[in-house]
């Protein structure tokens, strides 16, 4: 066996002036290693497709009423899913979602409740961050103006609701707006 054919993987330090270092590795490890990237980057995306929208009544909340321009999209069917959600921990939590049913509603968005050890709602300021799940596709939703939380607090959406795809149940990620 030649020495070319003994190493795993060899890293090469080059001398200033010269190319950049590089790493030589046999045909098997450099199969793993690309299968583990590749592996690692799915997972990564894979997470944003695993939303719940189930949350917890902390005890306070505040209302958010759709309607008007806000029920006319071409995305959501009656039976899919819109929320609110927060990111805690690197994981989005639902804080408040909804049946879409195509007609006036009232979302619930559930604040902290501040006797627990351990945040389960949105704090005061925060802004209400929506996500939809439709046809097995997960989406942004955006709005104008922005709301922001505020325990027993009442807010009319009734602008047009943006929806930027992120993924669908298979992990695919989408790069597209609509």
């Amino acid at each position: 066996m030649s020495d070319s054919e003994k190493f795993i993987c060899e890293k090469k330090i080059v001398n200033l002036g010269k190319p950049p270092m590089h790493m030589k590795c046999s045909p098997p490890i450099r199969v793993l290693l690309t299968l583990f990237v590749l592996l690692l980057s799915f997972s990564s995306y894979s997470q944003d497709c695993e939303l719940d929208f189930t949350y917890t009544n902390t005890g306070s909340n505040m209302i958010i009423m759709l309607n008007q321009d806000a029920l006319q999209n071409e995305i959501l069917m009656n039976g899919d899913s819109l929320g609110a959600f927060m990111y805690l921990n690197e994981e989005w939590i639902c804080v408040g979602s909804i049946e879409w049913n195509g007609e006036q509603q009232t979302l619930a968005v559930w604040g902290n409740d501040a006797a627990s050890d351990f945040q389960d709602g949105l704090m005061a300021m925060s802004p209400v961050v929506m996500k939809a799940e439709s046809a097995g596709v997960i989406y942004d939703v955006t709005y104008s103006p922005e709301i922001s939380f505020e325990v027993n607090g009442i807010e009319i959406l009734g602008t047009t609701l943006s929806f930027t795809p992120i993924c669908d149940d298979l992990g695919n990620v989408r790069m597209y707006k609509l």
